[in-house]
């Protein structure tokens, strides 16, 4: 009878069994076995990261359009037209951004779901990462939107 803790006896249940050491004294792995490529896992965890971030910085902008829209006459009636021309450049640049970041998040996406398309891989990651990036979207256009109608309620008073 095998003895149980004898390394040399193989079980048909054992964990490791003896393999044939391959390259560093590692087990030599079977054909087919090699380790699968992450790739769709890593662009869908890319754009789900980078959709999110999008999504969650636009909320934050609520409180100071809402303080510009109560105060905006005050505002532009006593500012100078160059720091009125400075706030309306930044206010288009920041929404060109925002915009274009959630775009290329999705983009990111996309191309996380045809990388598990096309290498057979597991699409969650990517399929997460599409559809908060197309919540990005959505989200960042609208608050562009408001943004510019705010910004653009009150005209600057010409000095």
């Amino acid at each position: 009878m095998a003895d149980e803790f004898d390394p040399n006896t193989r079980h048909p249940f054992a964990v490791r069994g003896s393999q044939p050491a391959g390259a560093h004294g590692q087990p030599a792995q079977p054909p087919g076995a090699e380790p699968m490529s992450r790739h769709a896992a890593e662009w869908g965890l890319a754009s789900l990261l980078f959709g999110g971030i999008v999504v969650v910085s636009m909320p934050p902008l609520v409180p100071f359009l809402l303080l510009y829209y109560l105060n905006g006459r005050e505002v532009s009636n006593t500012a100078p037209a160059s720091a009125m021309a400075v706030m309306y450049l930044g206010v288009y640049v920041a929404c060109i951004l925002a915009i274009g970041s959630a775009l290329v998040s999705l983009l990111i996406g996309i191309r996380a779901l045809f990388s598990a398309s096309w290498n057979r891989q597991p699409a969650g990651l990517a399929l997460a990462g599409t559809l908060v990036s197309a919540a990005a979207v959505v989200v960042t256009i609208f608050m562009t939107i408001g943004a510019l109608m705010i910004i653009h309620a009150y005209p600057a008073a010409r000095q």
